[in-house]
């Protein structure tokens, strides 16, 4: 199997998921890594790309589909 091209972290405002958003971007720079969460994290790395997605919406499944695509 193949390593992943891309990697969807969701909660970027907690402690773990900026760690591990951290070791992402240090480790596999080749990665492409996409951060979903309500609002974007002060400190966000420059190469996560935040999306804006609200889970607690009706819609937000297509929100995320559309993001993952």
């Amino acid at each position: 199997m193949s390593a992943p091209g891309v990697i969807a972290v969701t909660g970027l405002k907690s402690f773990v998921a900026q760690r591990l958003v951290e070791r992402l971007v240090e480790r596999a720079p080749g990665l492409r890594v996409i951060g979903v969460d309500i609002r974007r994290p002060f400190r966000l790395d420059g190469r996560v790309r935040f999306h804006r997605v609200d889970f607690t919406e009706p819609a937000a499944g297509d929100r995320l589909a559309e993001v993952l695509r």
